[in-house]
């Protein structure tokens, strides 16, 4: 048949899916050997009935369903070793119910020893060893599977897979990682990898199949159009002429459908749980009746097995079900993450406006930053740079301290309702127990309250108090989760960028095509109308016009990025987007080069050189291996109205003698020898200059801007490149280039931005001293001595209560006066416990707002008066973080858990002051338990507070890529990288949450310990956010902003000395913020609209700004999406010409404009700025030739610094040969 086949017949192994092993044989070997006993019991039954000995049926039918229940068994054995089942639960809880009830039995048997027949006796006592034999066995999972289907292997693999049923069930599989944990700080790649049903993978496909569904369901109608309403946090449908849209897709139901299993069978464990905590106040009562009455001892041993017993199952219950709620926790928020990231490459560029970037992440960290008000600062966060430029750090930070003070003042309304309700829930157990008694005593005389009733009672009553407790703790996360969801809501169902606005039809001739295009980047507000645009194959095409034309619109037209409302959009072949402003990614140069493609060295090298890239990598330290910092940070970094004027050749457009010709005579030097020929040709097409110029003053006038100056003898200017038809220049000469394949390889100097550091052992004293001291020292002595008032009346009721039960009776009723006496007083420690509850309770709330407050403004301060060089190198995710999830934890998560752990102290200590004064020899036992519980829980604390420091480490690359996608989504979607940004996103969600799975595990690993042990343990923990706020908040600094001894005069400088806040730069990269055009001129209200008006007219804006319908209010977008990058620029110019500082600095400041709007710029700059020390950088070489003095860089080295008549006098000179080649050397030497 092998022959035959080809392959082998019968495989057993393929059979038996897990191999034969010592544990499996064994089992199977017991199990036999069990059965046979039953046989012979069996057997026994019918010997001995046919000797006419009397036998009972139960004799006959106990060993044959013995037989048949272990058959099944048998069977249950070889059906998980071929389906690849290593440990089964049915089969361990079999074992052990069978074991436990199998007791009595085997008691019994020994007791009857004598009088029973010795084979059956030896078939009795063989029979229960083997089934402990056999319990013992299933204790242990057995070897692993030989073949398994859709599994992936892991290089670390969770132990949990190879665990046992009862290892899962006590957690035990956990120990080999506290261990690792207890004997050295933990380190990433001591973690093992996530389960396969947790990664993203697994779980974000049954949330997108169910979302979508959902979506559909609620699809709105054709030609309506869904936009943003912020007030109300909701989404408007407005239809055109047709029925509205139907409601919005929720995503609660998605998540209840696609993790209801999970959560219902939890919640099935919660209800085991709670049934079980009813048993013991029946247990207690009776064992207060077996103390009473003196029955046999064994039943008092049995009632406090049966107590014990109880706790263990409770805490079983419990533990397993609080895991699986975690564990739903989790999945939710990879799926919820990755639902947000993947929402972010679709989402409309009109509604992707309605939110900044920090909202937008907030959405990532719901849980962390509960109010979008704060979010919302951050931005300020990442526009620091500008911050610091025009030296705005201490007006900003005035700005987030107010809302920051009304973000306080919203967590003291909670902290003052927590105490409220801290009181009324605190009260109500005793109030219910108050009320009971009373009613009870007072009902007849001879309802006599002794101590059974009362404490039984009173054992009830209390568990009424932990779920009365969460109550308020649950109110306030389902109202917080409520908020989530509507947010959430709103960005799920925002509208998408049309995938369809672009047909890509191959059959189309023309790699471009629009026909009858109009777009628009909002509603209601064309940008682009009446578009006919054909681009031939292999054409180079240049599009031209002003600032603010949309020559950019047109490429996202072409890209499907604007809304298109009429027309026809085509594509053919790949394309590649070369951005205005460049998106860089947080990488190496090499990877941002690559961009996701696979590393080719020929064609990469060619790239390289065709990019006059070689020199600068030269330059940088680790060549191309050199990791870039976020945005770039360390690389130096004719249209009109929204419609085509014209199209067509050069020498059409020149024929027809409109806006081209004159957009082209403006931009040619008149001057220069080599372009003198085509000046002779457009005066011979278009007429003689003094025409041209009449015409184009003509056009003006009707423009309305007649104060422009065209300047048409604008000189020459261009970008001084490397080319490879001219000759080299000595500044080219001064860089080798090396081989091609030679490889720079990096060292840890290249690395810009270094991977964020945990810090390991325990938790500083200095730490917890910070936050003390934060609190303050009169307000921590008090929460402490107000609880402990709290917990002096709580015994002092209980021993009152004892007292009183304890009285003695006359005639089976109790003195009046004396009962009165006891009821009001036990009334009274109740009223004490309330309001000691009550103070304890707002003054721990109050103190610990204080502490956060004064937390965050120091982190807030430090931040600000960091050096530029912290920003660079770190990553704003980072940033965002200690904003965000640990700023959260000290508002919300620690005060929580400290007055847990306040309580759980003083209720311990209460509780073993009593038991040692009742029962002296307990306090024998205290001392070893006590050191046994704290070496336990150092032992646990060392895995848990590292796991937590991991995974705040690991959180922060989440919202950085986050950000950094938000950013470059065009991009993204230009090259059609949308699945790698994906899984690059959900692997490092992948990545968090390998941190954080076994640190919800070590929680439950611990849960069967004291509550107290566990409640210390969470806030060494939580205070580990503090830690990583103290270290922000103690990096290094800048000098002093003032230092009033030293402060200028008014008028300073007047001999150019340095002092920010006396200088104005109007930076390469223009950064706009999210509000009002006259908050982004004057945020601090400085001037009057009379000068605001005047900078705007001096910066070529008026026109512009008055044709806005909002005016100076004109919302401006994050980052000023909404304008072209060169208005953004002359912004920015307006904003320094408000200023006017007496230093000036232009970083490539009109590099976005066109170049008569630069001629227009330049004269501004030196009018208005003439008694003005001005630094100019700049690649347009003739906007500086009538500077001071030149200053030429080359390698961070300064080359030549002289005046530019001078520099070019010198033919030998760098700045000669760059004049040279744009075409300014002759002219001015």
């Amino acid at each position: 048949m092998e022959d035959f086949c080809g392959t082998p017949f019968w495989d057993w192994n393929r059979t038996w899916n897990i191999p034969w092993s010592a544990l499996n044989v064994t089992k199977l070997g017991v199990l036999t050997i069990i059965m046979l006993l039953q046989l012979g019991e069996l057997a026994i039954a019918f010997s001995a009935e046919n000797i006419g000995e009397a036998v009972y049926p139960v004799q006959k039918y106990t060993p044959i369903t013995r037989i048949i229940t272990f058959g099944l068994a048998l069977f249950l054995i070889l059906f998980t070793k071929i389906k690849g089942m290593r440990s089964s639960a049915v089969q361990f809880l079999f074992w052990f119910l069978i074991t436990i009830f199998e007791i009595p039995g085997f008691r019994t048997s020994i007791r009857e020893s004598e009088s029973m027949e010795m084979l059956l006796f030896v078939i009795r006592m063989a029979y229960f060893p083997l089934l402990v034999g056999q319990l013992f066995l299933q204790c242990w999972a057995d070897v692993p599977p030989q073949y398994r289907e859709n599994v992936q292997l892991h290089e670390k693999p969770c132990p949990e897979e190879e665990a046992s049923f009862l290892s899962r069930l006590t957690f035990f599989w956990f120990e080999s990682l506290a261990w690792k944990g207890y004997r050295k700080p933990l380190e990433y790649d001591d973690l093992w990898d996530l389960n396969a049903e947790d990664k993203s993978k697994n779980q974000v496909p049954a949330f997108d199949k169910r979302w979508n569904k959902s979506l559909a369901k609620a699809k709105i109608v054709p030609d309506s159009k869904a936009s943003f309403q912020a007030k109300s946090e909701s989404i408007d449908i407005k239809s055109k002429g047709k029925k509205p849209g139907k409601p919005q897709a929720s995503v609660l139901p998605t998540l209840c459908s696609a993790f209801g299993p999970t959560f219902l069978m939890g919640a099935l464990l919660k209800l085991v749980h709670d049934v079980l905590v009813f048993v013991s106040p029946q247990v207690l009562n009776l064992l207060i009746s077996f103390v009473q009455s003196g029955e046999e001892s064994w039943k008092g041993f049995l009632y406090a097995g049966i107590l014990f017993a109880t706790s263990c199952v409770q805490t079983l219950f419990l533990s397993q079900y609080f895991h699986r709620m975690f564990l739903v926790g989790m999945r939710i928020r990879t799926t919820l993450v990755s639902a947000i990231y993947r929402k972010a490459l679709l989402i409309s560029n009109s509604a992707r406006k309605e939110s900044t970037v920090g909202e937008i992440v907030n959405l990532m960290s719901v849980d962390a930053q509960r109010f979008m008000d704060l979010t919302a600062y951050l931005n300020m966060i990442w526009s620091v740079k500008v911050l610091k430029l025009y030296a705005w750090e201490p007006s900003f930070a005035d700005q987030v301290m107010k809302i920051r003070s009304k973000e306080i003042q919203v967590l003291k309304q909670a902290a003052y309702l927590n105490a409220g309700t801290s009181f009324i829930w605190t009260c109500a157990p005793f109030l219910v127990a108050v009320v009971s008694f009373a009613s009870y005593v007072l009902a007849q005389p001879n309802n006599i309250l002794d101590a059974q009733k009362a404490f039984v009672s009173l054992s009830l009553f209390n568990i009424l108090r932990f779920p009365l407790s969460m109550l308020p703790m649950m109110i306030s996360s389902v109202i917080q989760a409520g908020v989530s969801l509507k947010r959430l809501n709103k960005y799920m169902n925002a509208d998408e960028i049309d995938p369809n606005s672009v047909s890509h039809d191959n059959h189309e001739p023309d790699p471009v095509v629009i026909e009858n295009g109009s777009f628009s980047w909002e509603e209601d507000n064309v940008t682009l109308k009446n578009i006919n645009l054909k681009v031939k194959e292999g054409s180079l095409v240049a599009i031209v016009g002003t600032v603010g034309s949309g020559k950019s619109s047109l490429l996202s037209a072409i890209l499907g990025e604007m809304e298109k409302l009429t027309g026809r959009v085509n594509t053919r072949g790949s394309i590649a987007y070369v951005a205005q402003q460049a998106w860089i990614q947080n990488s190496t140069l090499r990877d941002n080069v690559l961009f996701g493609r696979p590393y080719e060295p020929a064609k990469y090298e060619k790239v390289i050189n065709s990019c006059a890239l070689r020199p600068d990598l030269e330059i940088l330290p680790g060549g191309d291996r050199t990791e870039i910092g976020e945005k770039g940070i360390n690389l130096s970094g004719v249209m009109k109205d929204g419609e085509i004027s014209e199209i067509g050749t050069y020498k059409q457009l020149l024929e027809k003698k409109g806006e081209f010709a004159d957009f082209l005579i403006q931009h040619i030097n008149s001057d220069d020898q080599e372009e003198s020929a085509i000046i002779e040709e457009l005066e011979g097409v278009l007429g003689s200059r003094e025409e041209i110029i009449a015409r184009q003053r003509s056009r003006i006038s009707e423009s309305g801007d007649a104060g422009a100056d065209l300047g048409l003898s604008r000189q020459l200017s261009t970008t001084s490149q490397e080319s490879g038809e001219k000759s080299s220049t000595p500044l080219r000469k001064m860089s080798k280039v090396p081989d091609a394949n030679a490889e720079k390889q990096p060292t840890v100097k290249d690395k810009l931005i270094e991977a964020e550091k945990a810090e390991t052992g325990s938790v500083k004293a200095s730490v917890y001293v910070h936050y003390l001291k934060a609190v303050g020292w009169s307000m921590t002595f008090l929460t402490m001595f107000l609880n402990l008032i709290f917990q002096g009346f709580s015994v002092g009721s209980n021993i009152w209560l004892s007292v009183w039960s304890n009285e003695n009776t006359l005639n089976g009723t109790q003195n009046v006066d004396k009962r009165d006496l006891y009821l009001g007083v036990y009334a009274g420690l109740g009223v004490g416990q309330a309001v000691a509850a009550l103070i304890g309770s707002f003054t721990l709330f109050y103190s610990s707002l204080n502490a956060a407050s004064y937390l965050h403004e120091s982190i807030l301060n430090n931040v600000l008066r960091s050096p530029m060089s912290f920003f660079d190198t770190t990553p704003l995710g980072r940033i965002l973080n200690r904003f965000a999830k640990d700023v959260d934890v000290v508002d919300n998560t620690l005060p929580t858990i400290l007055r847990g752990w306040i309580h759980c102290f003083y209720g311990v200590i209460a509780t073993l002051a009593v038991i040692s004064y009742s029962t002296p020899e307990f306090v024998a036992v205290i001392i070893p338990t006590g050191i046994v519980y704290y070496l336990v829980q150092r032992f646990y604390v060392a895995t848990s507070r590292q796991l937590k420091r991991l995974e705040s480490v690991s959180r922060s690359p989440i919202y950085s890529h986050f950000g950094e996608t938000l950013t470059g989504a065009s991009t993204i979607r230009a090259y059609s990288m949308q699945d790698r940004f994906i899984h690059e996103s959900e692997s490092k969600v992948d990545h968090n949450q390998i941190s954080y799975y076994p640190s919800i595990v070590s929680n439950r690993w611990l849960a069967t310990l004291n509550w107290l042990v566990r409640m210390t343990s969470d806030v060494e923990t939580n205070i580990v956010a503090v830690e990583r706020i103290k270290e922000y908040g103690e990096t290094p600094q800048e000098a002093e902003w003032e230092i009033n001894e030293r402060k200028p005069p008014k008028e300073w400088p007047q001999n150019g000395k340095e002092k920010r806040g006396r200088l104005t730069i109007i930076p390469q990269d223009p950064v706009l913020f999210s509000g009002t055009l006259r908050v982004n001129l004057d945020p601090f209200e400085r001037y009057d609209d009379e000068n605001i008006w005047r900078a705007l007219e001096l910066s070529h804006l008026k026109s512009f700004v008055k044709g806005l319908s909002a005016g100076l209010q004109h919302e401006v977008n994050e980052g000023g999406e909404n304008l072209s990058v060169g208005q953004r620029q002359l912004v920015c110019l307006a904003r320094a010409l408000l200023r006017k500082t007496k230093i000036l600095v232009l970083d490539e400041a009109t590099a976005a404009v066109d170049l008569e709007t630069d001629d227009l710029i330049q004269q501004t700059i030196r009018s208005e700025f003439k008694d003005c020390t001005v630094l100019t950088i700049a690649h347009r070489l003739n906007t500086i030739m009538d500077s001071t003095r030149v200053l030429v860089l080359d390698r961070g080295e300064i080359r030549e610094f002289e005046s530019p008549s001078n520099l070019l006098k010198n033919k030998q000179s760098i700045f000669y040969s760059m004049a040279k080649d744009a075409g300014l050397a002759n002219i001015n030497s």
